[in-house]
């Protein structure tokens, strides 16, 4: 089963619930589609804050974290954005470094294990 993407349209940010397969292979390539799904999303919706609760079905290798924060150049993602990444703790290891990439590639992200405090930190000076 591919990546899928939902998502509802709040006041002010996009919910978005995102679940990911993690099959040995395919890791890049759903990668980059929920990258790109989350771009137009914003555009079309006109938000740049963004709650993303992910769900994957299993543990990514951890050597695919920068290919996956570089996705988001690659795939439209813009340095406007305001990005909180909601995952499960058993996941958290790999979604460090793929944050920590995307801090120094530039763009605004945050991890959490709740979606209270993300939605907290992504809504702070609006």
């Amino acid at each position: 089963m591919p990546a899928t993407l939902t998502y509802k349209v709040s006041k002010d940010y996009l919910d978005m619930r995102i679940s990911a397969t993690g099959e040995p292979g395919v890791e890049i390539a759903e990668s980059q589609k929920i990258w790109h799904t989350m771009a137009e999303s914003c555009k079309k919706e006109k938000r740049s804050r963004i709650l993303a609760v992910i769900d994957m079905n299993r543990r990514m290798p951890i050597g695919l974290s920068y290919d996956i924060a570089r996705q988001a150049d690659a795939c439209g993602w813009s340095r406007e954005y305001k990005l909180a990444l909601v995952v499960k703790e058993d996941h958290r290891s790999v979604f460090n470094l793929i944050q920590s990439f995307l801090l120094h590639l530039g763009y605004e992200v945050a991890l959490f294990e709740r979606s209270r405090p993300a939605r907290k930190w992504l809504l702070e000076d609006t």
